[in-house]
This record gives C-alpha cells, structure tokens and sequence, in this order.
C-alpha cells in the first residue's frame, strides 16, 4: 500500500514543543523496538475473521489530524486481510452525545447506530489524545452508554467467556510515552485499563502510547502508520 504524503495528516499546536529534542531522541531510539512489539502482537492474534471497529475518539474528526491518519491506516490493513471493517467518527457526535448527557429519553438515530456498530464487532481499535491524563469526554459518553446499553456491571470486568470482545487503545499526547507510562502506574491502573474509558466485558490490550506527538519527525510518523498497518492486517 502506498502511503498517503505524511504532512497534511496532523495539525500541530500552537503550543511550546517543550519536548521536542526529547521526543525526538526516544523515537529514535525506540522505533525497532516498537516493531518488535507490533510483530509479537501479530503472531499472537486470533485467527479467526472478527468483525473489526475503528473509532477515531478525536472530538475533531478531520482527516489531517494525526489520530485520523492512524485509523485510515488501520482500517486499510484490516480490509486487505478481507476483515469487515467499519469506522465510526466520534467528532460527529460530540453534539448529540452533549444534548444527551444527564436527560432520559429516546437516543439519537446517530447515536444509536454507533452503539450498533460497537455491539456488531467482535475487536475495536480506539484512537484518541490524552486531554489532562482522560480521553475526550464525548468518547467516554459513548462508551458508558455503550456498557449500560448492554447491561454491563463491575462484575462483567470478568466475563470474557461470555463476552470475547477485545479492544486496543492507541493514545498520542504531547508527554513523553515513558513518562505517561509511569503516571499511569502510580495510579495504581491495571496495566490493560485505558485512561478513563468504561469498557466493561471486553478484554483488554495494553495500551499504545504515541508520546511527544507534536514533536515526532515525518520518519517517525510514518514508522506509527506502518505499524498501526500491520495490526490492522492481523485484526488486532
């Protein structure tokens, strides 16, 4: 598959690039070592076809954000391994997920097709940014409604038998992975929970941490979209 040209894929902040040097030095360093990991995964996914979900939990669903290219990859690697594949967008539904939040009442048409399409597949991809250590709001709203749509509990944290739904998370921020990493610990997460993110019943894979994402090279881009390419293949 040729790639798309990789400098419309994300708008940059406006912000300082504090770690920029930073983020450039652990790229680098840690690029192989990311392929290694993402082959590992591919070895040990299911062989079995899965239906295949790719939410893009970016508020801003534009497709030069970097967290939309990383779905289009995915979602392309999915369907040349002849998956069936859907992509929800949730920066198309921050408003209704908003007009929803605390009223009782009939969903939205939109909504309740999203809360389809996560019943429907058997794996989900959920891209996002970390917004102050959380996952966008509007996709948190979306993923409790999912969990009381189907009746989930605490309890279904184990019901995996029952329920063989997986996901993966990949999540950018403007911190240095490592560092995100160790926060995430001294929280005192299990070392398979999302940032924030209600999904009760599924099984869980560590999540990816994309650090120092506005300061990362073209190169190291790229690097991500190939792997995100490669799990998309093996559906994982």
């Amino acid at each position: 598959m040729q790639l798309k040209a990789l400098a419309p894929l994300y708008v940059a902040s406006s912000q300082p690039h504090t770690f920029a040097a930073l983020g450039q030095a652990i790229g680098n360093s840690l690029s192989s070592v990311r392929d290694t990991i993402a082959m590992r995964r591919v070895a040990h996914a299911p062989a079995q076809t899965r239906n295949v979900l790719v939410i893009n939990g970016h508020p801003d669903p534009r497709p030069e954000r970097f967290c939309a290219a990383l779905c289009d990859t995915y979602a392309s690697g999915a369907e040349e391994s002849s998956r069936a594949v859907r992509r929800l967008d949730v920066g198309h539904l921050t408003l209704l997920l908003a007009q929803a939040q605390g009223k009782r009442g009939p969903v939205a048409p939109e909504v309740e097709r999203a809360l389809g399409m996560i019943r429907w597949a058997g794996h989900l991809t959920i891209v996002f940014p970390l917004w102050l250590d959380e996952a966008p709001q509007p996709l948190q709203q979306l993923l409790t409604a999912s969990a009381h749509s189907r009746g989930l509990s605490l309890a279904d944290r184990t019901a995996n038998a029952r329920r063989p739904q997986t996901a993966r998370t990949i999540v950018t921020m403007e911190m240095p992975a490592f560092a995100q990493r160790s926060l995430h610990r001294a929280k005192g997460r299990a070392a398979f929970d999302a940032p924030s993110l209600l999904l009760l019943g599924v099984k869980m894979e560590a999540p990816t941490f994309i650090g120092c994402v506005n300061a990362i090279s073209t190169e190291q881009r790229k690097r991500w979209l190939e792997m995100m390419r490669t799990l998309g293949m093996a559906g994982a």
